[in-house]
């Protein structure tokens, strides 16, 4: 429980709580889409022209290791593509969600705080 706490930084103030649970789903949600980019632009990559471009500079058994890896990339690609759609999808619902209730319930937490 106490490297939960660490990661989303949780302090014990239940509004300042679920604020940083709202920005750590923002920040999965960013990370997420950036995946989603990487692998966009690691599918669409020409492998005949990106072996005649790094035999000029790599020996050839490292050239074909990596054209290997690439390949076996692309054809799990789409795998990955969904795996990753559905976590960004889980962490969008979690983070609406989040800021709804915040937002809801907004009133009642700014009264209780100034009743302290």
């Amino acid at each position: 429980m106490d490297i939960l706490t660490d990661v989303l930084s949780l302090i014990g103030n239940d509004t300042i709580d679920l604020l940083n649970i709202i920005q750590s789903f923002q920040k999965l949600q960013f990370l997420f889409i950036t995946l989603i980019c990487y692998n966009i632009l690691f599918t669409h990559i020409n492998l005949a022209k990106l072996e005649s471009f790094l035999s000029r500079f790599l020996p050839l058994n490292i050239v074909r290791w990596y054209v290997k890896s690439m390949y076996l990339y692309q054809k799990s690609s789409l795998i990955f593509l969904i795996c990753i759609i559905i976590l960004l999808s889980i962490c969008n619902y979690y983070s609406v969600y989040y800021l709804g209730f915040f937002i809801d319930n907004f009133e009642d937490i700014v009264n209780q705080y100034s009743k302290k």
